[in-house]
């Protein structure tokens, strides 16, 4: 995304001072096949006073915000794509590098899957990923887990109805990945019942019954 490009070649500066970088992706899946990506970068507020303090702003011309983490205050940065499909999803997020500023680093996950499977009755959704391995940043030797928080957060169009290495809330299942030298998998499932059509089928069937006892009466009083 553009807030990539903009934003993590200097978040370097940052790994090296603090180590206090929180990445964030969400993901928004829409029940019509379609969903965005939501990119947030957030440097502790102390890290980020120091950076502009030396000449750069790793945020500059962007709209920031002030958030608080775990009594933590951040500067933070967001930018979202547009709608995309599933499998444009799939193939943006298999694109991602903890790293943006370096395209040797490795991708953050190492596969994605978001699926649709459509019925009369209700709609069922998927979303699957696996992390792939991260290594330990070379500037300062330590590990990504001492420089990086990352989280990721699914909302899905229907209600939850299993996860797996994730907090449901709501429509919205949150992952935090504690360790990123190691493979993580996260998964989360959700329906969606179509209740407009069970209630015209309802309906359906009780004008057809309605007309069947009345005519059905007309008849016996004829004879």
């Amino acid at each position: 995304t553009r807030i990539t490009a903009i934003l993590l070649s200097v978040l370097c500066l940052a790994v090296l001072l603090t180590g206090c970088v929180r990445t964030e992706l969400g993901v928004v899946l829409e029940k019509d096949g379609t969903g965005t990506v939501t990119t947030t970068v957030a440097i502790e507020e102390d890290a980020y006073n120091m950076i502009k303090q030396n000449g750069s702003d790793p945020f500059e011309g962007r709209e920031t915000k002030k958030v608080t983490y775990d009594d933590t205050a951040y500067i933070s940065c967001s930018d979202a794509t547009e709608k995309l499909s599933y499998e444009e999803l799939e193939n943006h997020l298999k694109a991602v590098r903890l790293d943006a500023s370096d395209e040797t680093s490795p991708l953050l996950f190492r596969d994605v899957s978001i699926d649709k499977s459509s019925g009369l009755f209700y709609s069922s959704y998927s979303f699957q990923a696996q992390t792939a391995v991260q290594e330990s940043t070379e500037e300062s030797g330590r590990s990504v887990n001492d420089t990086y928080k990352f989280f990721v957060t699914v909302t899905m169009p229907g209600s939850i109805t299993q996860t797996r290495g994730g907090t449901a809330d709501g429509n919205t299942v949150t992952f935090e990945v504690q360790d990123l030298t190691q493979e993580n998998d996260m998964a989360v499932y959700a329906d969606f019942n179509h209740i407009g059509v069970i209630i015209a089928i309802v309906m359906a069937l009780i004008l057809i019954l309605g007309a069947v006892i009345f005519f059905g009466r007309k008849k016996g009083q004829r004879e």
